[in-house]
């Protein structure tokens, strides 16, 4: 890493040299910054005029079911935007059904 940050931004590397990277501190940085994103999706959803979730599912390398969970905003001007939500592992296999009439 020195020796990108001597290329890419010398003005900057005393500062980098200086800022924690031990695990603790990368576990506290992320938690921010998860808490910071959930809160501006938060104040998002609030005022959004219609919205939708939408469903994808996906296997990874290690064969791990992961659901993808996406929320679509459609305003009064009828723009659409979507973003990712959230990502889930499904522990199990899951099987979509139709269950009988009652």
């Amino acid at each position: 890493m020195d020796a990108t940050v001597k290329i890419i931004c010398p003005k900057v590397e005393m500062r980098l040299k200086n800022v924690s990277l031990s695990r603790i501190t990368i576990v506290r940085r992320v938690d921010s910054i998860s808490t910071n994103l959930a809160d501006q999706m938060a104040n998002k959803i609030n005022k959004f005029d219609y919205f939708s979730i939408c469903l994808d599912e996906s296997t990874d390398v290690l064969d791990t079911v992961q659901m993808l969970i996406f929320i679509r905003r459609i305003d009064k001007d009828f723009n659409v935007t979507e973003e990712l939500l959230s990502m889930e592992s499904l522990k199990h296999n899951w099987r979509g059904f139709v269950s009988p009439p009652v």
